[in-house]
């Protein structure tokens, strides 16, 4: 899918996709995985690389039952960690664990 999809978080806790210049929230960023995008999640004035705590708030959300923004859907609900909806979501932050881990 071609380069990775910077995602602004600010202070106010929005995140902001700059490849397509508009704010997303959680749900946004699941479905973008899923596509089969790679993302980075950076802080906004610290410039520091967040995407992991992003993508376990994004997984916890999603294990609680419902969309990732917290709003329920039925289509979402019990498929997003199945093998055939979510491989490459799985891969991508099973390499963000084991980097996260050996630093």
């Amino acid at each position: 899918m071609g380069q990775t999809r910077i995602i602004r978080k600010y202070v106010n806790r929005r995140l902001y996709d700059t490849t397509e210049s508009r704010y997303v929230n959680l749900e946004d960023l699941r479905r973008l995985i899923l596509e089969g995008h790679e993302i980075r999640v950076t802080d906004r004035a610290s410039g520091d690389d967040i995407t992991t705590p992003v993508l376990l708030q994004i997984i916890g959300d999603a294990q609680r039952g419902g969309h990732a923004s917290g709003s329920p859907d039925s289509s979402a609900r019990g498929n997003f960690l199945k093998p055939d909806s979510s491989t490459h979501f799985k891969l991508f932050f099973f390499y963000k664990l084991v980097e996260v881990i050996q630093t």
